[in-house]
């Protein structure tokens, strides 16, 4: 009985980190869905957002909204330089090339964020004060239910973007075929430009959310990144609403392990672990993952209309 309460606890406790794996497996599977690009730039994204919100909420005593709006600001800007530097001049090749971009994106965006901040950023302050409260025995602050929330909503608007608009249907058309979509009115360079400008921001917000509630340092992101992707594998890189669970699910696994035991390494087992019995129960995978395009995207029946001008 004792070791139920303790996982049961220990999963309570890891709800809230869920949430910030959550948004940011969301922002994964969105520019997997949108891109067909599996971006590690997510993690340089949301480490810039942290470390600026940082210095200016923290360190030079910024208003926490005003900081956080010159931050996001600053992360879309930098989303949108990458997809011109980085991604268009790689936009004929292979997702591969691709991908090895967004590991020189994050590589780079560590190495100026380490010489403009230091090893260490700036201490965070929470954007939604106030007590804590709890929750079956498990003490919980307003910003960690914050996040929970903004993962939820962010899920479900992007699915009624991605499903349900003439924009959505655009960004998913250009990820199954981009020669195509060109040839039925759609620009590739607005496409991508939004893209990579929302990816930015939804990565930023959840680096700027989860800062106060973790070491603010470089080595940090990835590893966040790490257990973001565990939670987009569970989803299938196609499915946001499983991307938002498979997040939560990773906070739980991590929380109920760290309950357990407090040997360093003890949660990326456990995680570790979650990854292993999924890839044996899950033997297959869709068609269009196992080719390495998007799955869930229009067959290009039907939408004659489809347009998103130059």
């Amino acid at each position: 009985m004792d070791l139920i309460t303790d996982l049961a606890r220990g999963a309570l406790i890891g709800i809230p980190a869920g949430g910030a794996y959550a948004l940011m497996a969301v922002t994964t599977t969105l520019m997997y869905r949108s891109t067909g690009v599996l971006s590690f730039a997510s993690s340089a994204f949301a480490m810039i957002a942290a470390y600026l919100y940082g210095e200016l909420a923290g360190t030079r005593g910024w208003p926490t909204l005003a900081a956080l709006v010159v931050a996001l600001g600053v992360t879309v800007a930098y989303g949108l330089a990458v997809e011109l530097l980085a991604i268009r001049p790689t936009r004929r090749g292979s997702a591969t090339a691709q991908l090895i971009a967004t590991l020189g994106v994050l590589a780079f965006s560590t190495g100026v964020t380490l010489l403009v901040f230091g090893v260490r950023g700036g201490d965070a302050p929470v954007l939604l004060g106030g007590d804590a409260f709890r929750i079956f025995g498990v003490s919980m602050m307003p910003q960690q239910a914050l996040m929970l929330v903004v993962a939820a909503l962010v899920a479900i608007g992007l699915r009624v973007l991605l499903d349900a608009t003439r924009l959505g249907l655009s960004v998913r058309a250009t990820a199954q075929d981009a020669e195509v979509s060109r040839l039925m009115g759609v620009s590739l360079t607005r496409v991508a430009q939004f893209n990579w400008g929302l990816g930015a921001g939804l990565a930023g917000l959840a680096g700027i959310l989860i800062a106060p509630f973790s070491a603010l340092t470089a080595a940090a992101f990835p590893l966040m990144l790490a257990k973001a992707l565990t939670g987009s594998l569970l989803g299938g890189l196609a499915s946001l609403g499983l991307s938002f669970a498979g997040g939560i699910t990773v906070g739980v696994v991590e929380g109920a392990a760290a309950q357990r035991a407090s040997q360093p390494g003890v949660r990326e087992l456990a995680i570790f672990a979650v990854v292993v019995v999924f890839l044996m129960v899950k033997r297959t995978w869709p068609a269009e993952i196992a080719r390495g395009t998007p799955t869930g995207l229009p067959r290009f029946r039907g939408i004659a209309g489809m347009t998103w001008a130059r």
